[in-house]
């Protein structure tokens, strides 16, 4: 019964989950109407300045604009182009429903980018592995790839964008015995994920460098990565934290015992510096993708 239950409200959120996706797609095309324009009439609308709901479409245009002096001689104000209204400023600008930008989208551009978006979820997945393999926790690809697509859907899927790490720990913690560092290693995956991303624009940087403004945002990654580099090797190193003494700063932070203990798990990763050095270059692709 126990089991029927769970299976029940497993499928009850995920239709939540895809239910709510459905809720937030735009099923109508819109168009926003600058000040000085009105509804041609035959079309649902409101006041000058809002967005509206296009319900009368010809062929390639919409009736829009101001209602001309000579219905005979229409101007470009009153017909204007689909194309016409995505990049002026001044003028209607359309915003797509979704089955538009379907049935306007490059096909094989399409499938490239939705393949992309699959192969930065797969390397995803195996570096989450060389991460939980690294504390000894014997997890395959294939479960944590199951686990990366759970924590995907309730990111996609649920409003916020945090769910997917707690729903992430919450399966990760209940396979195994060694749920703390389950659940760390999300964290650690999540810090290399971002050295992967500060070291990919770092480098894509230097090659815009007479761009002044390019220029400056690189110089800034590269003292953000250098500063995030020397953090970590303080914090790994026996050597500096018995200098700076930050067992007793941890000794003095509400909730010390917990402290120590998510501490302990998070060095523990300094044992390990091939797989973390893995987990960042397998970033690298991943913001590729």
């Amino acid at each position: 019964m126990r089991k029927h239950l769970g299976w029940i409200a497993r499928l009850v959120i995920a239709a939540a989950g895809i239910g709510f996706i459905l809720y937030t797609l735009e099923w109508s095309d819109r168009v926003f109407l600058p000040s000085g324009y009105v509804v041609h009439p035959g079309i649902e609308g409101g006041e000058n300045g809002r967005s509206f709901m296009v319900w009368d479409e010809t062929d390639r245009a919409y009736l829009i604009g101001p209602v001309p002096s000579d219905p005979r001689k229409p101007t470009y104000r009153d017909w204007i182009d689909k194309a016409d209204m995505v990049t002026d400023d001044n003028g209607p600008q359309l915003r797509p429903s979704f089955l538009t930008i379907m049935h306007q989208s490059n096909g094989p551009q399409l499938l490239a980018g939705l393949g992309l978006f699959a192969l930065a979820i797969v390397i995803g997945a195996a570096r989450w592995a060389v991460l939980m393999r690294a504390r000894g926790i014997d997890a395959g690809f294939v479960q944590t790839y199951r686990l990366t697509m759970a924590g995907l859907f309730f990111n996609l899927c649920m409003p916020g964008t945090t769910g997917g790490d707690v729903m992430k720990a919450f399966y990760a913690a209940k396979s195994t015995h060694q749920r703390a560092d389950a659940v760390v290693s999300i964290a650690i995956d999540r810090v290399c994920g971002l050295v992967g991303l500060l070291l990919l624009v770092s480098i894509v940087g230097l090659f815009s460098l007479d761009d002044p403004m390019i220029r400056r945002i690189t110089l800034g990654m590269w003292i953000s990565l250098i500063s995030l580099v020397l953090i970590a090797g303080i914090y790994a190193s026996k050597t500096l934290r018995a200098r700076i003494r930050l067992g007793g700063l941890i000794d003095r932070l509400p909730g010390a015992g917990l402290a120590r203990k998510l501490d302990a798990l998070v060095a523990a990763y300094r044992n390990h510096p091939r797989e973390v050095a893995l987990a960042i270059a397998m970033s690298v692709p991943v913001h590729l993708c």
